[in-house]
């Protein structure tokens, strides 16, 4: 295994956790009665967002940078 393969490992291990981390957040933001946390970044979505969008699953901050990434894709 050379430095190359070494390191493709270590990148596909942090995907993983990343993916892995994400799913729990996602669950959670599912699973947590009268409460609900954002699929991207764990923070709680505060209620004032809640009552404006109810089946928000981001927080505003994160739902924005979703939003900016996904314009930019459509250029």
């Amino acid at each position: 295994m050379d430095d190359s393969d070494r390191a493709q490992a270590v990148m596909e291990r942090g995907s993983e956790r990343a993916l892995c981390n994400r799913l729990t957040r996602k669950r959670q933001a599912v699973d947590t009665p009268g409460r609900r946390v954002c699929a991207d970044c764990g923070g709680e979505i505060p209620a004032a967002r809640l009552v404006a969008v109810p089946d928000a699953i981001r927080c505003v901050n994160c739902q924005n940078i979703m939003e900016a990434r996904h314009v930019g894709q459509h250029r």
